[in-house]
């Protein structure tokens, strides 16, 4: 999904969407551990393992309805240096932000998550990616 094309989307979702949003919200606010780890193994006398996040389902869920819904804009993240202040002051600073932005925050979680394991299962438990689906349900989705 293009940036530029986000808003038009977002609102062109139908209910349905939105409240497939909120099931995946309840679960997220009914889950206490967002991931397991595979540990440090040692497979010989020259090869060991390291420590892996291993994701639970519930985060796969999530990236896989964001992914479907195009709530992922496609834009150049690496130059959005706010991003990690917005999601390490989360309740303070997402509280003001637009559904582009909020979006935004998707790509950034996702995207970052592939060069640091576990990038994405820490937003889910600072409570960054429910705050996010909370406030995007509840502009587009009134009875949430």
């Amino acid at each position: 999904m293009q940036l530029s094309q986000l808003k038009s989307n977002l609102e062109k979702l139908p209910p349905s969407d939105w409240k497939l949003l909120g099931e995946l919200l309840k679960e997220i606010e009914s889950t206490d551990v967002f991931s397991t780890s595979t540990g440090f193994q040692k497979k010989n006398k020259n090869t060991f393992v390291m420590p892996a996040v291993v994701p639970s389902e519930v985060v796969f869920k999530f990236k896989r309805l964001v992914e479907k819904l195009d709530l992922v804009p496609d834009y150049d993240w690496t130059e959005w240096k706010e991003a990690q202040l917005i999601l390490e002051n989360r309740e303070g600073e997402i509280e003001g932000l637009d559904d582009v932005t909020l979006c935004k925050l998707f790509t950034v979680m996702i995207a970052a998550d592939e060069f640091a394991s576990g990038f994405l299962v820490s937003c889910f438990s600072n409570g960054a990616v429910a705050l996010i689906l909370k406030k995007l349900i509840s502009e587009y989705l009134k009875e949430v």
